[in-house]
């Protein structure tokens, strides 16, 4: 199934989750799901990495739904921002899977670039 990955690095588990979860309903709105995991070394404090999987609850009956919306061109400016946020907040190793099981990193392409992938899916 497409998804979207997000592996966030951080001190604070609770605190990178509830901001996540803000940026989420900010630029993506209510009908986008944050299921979060995170592992620590020592105590539950230490974050050693938190994967979020971002998902449409209609993904599940149509899988290309979410990719779809992201071929207009506001949504696709407006998920930009949303990883670029995150980016300047968070270290994130970002990965993108398509329908068609490509797989694109978000740390390695410049913003017209996924822009352009995005718009070819």
């Amino acid at each position: 199934m497409p998804n979207i990955q997000i592996d966030l690095i951080g001190e604070n588990a609770a605190e990178a989750l509830e901001k996540v979860h803000q940026l989420v309903q900010k630029y993506l709105g209510p009908d986008v799901a944050v299921a979060g995991a995170t592992t620590a070394e020592s105590t539950l404090k230490t974050l050693t990495a938190i994967t979020l999987v971002l998902a449409i609850p209609t993904m599940l009956a149509h899988p290309d739904g979410f990719f779809q919306q992201l071929k207009n061109e506001q949504k696709q400016e407006v998920f930009v921002q949303f990883l670029s946020d995150l980016a300047k907040q968070y270290h994130i190793a970002l990965t993108l899977t398509t329908p068609d099981g490509r797989q694109f990193n978000f740390n390695s392409m410049r913003p017209e670039e996924l822009r352009d992938m995005l718009t070819a899916l």
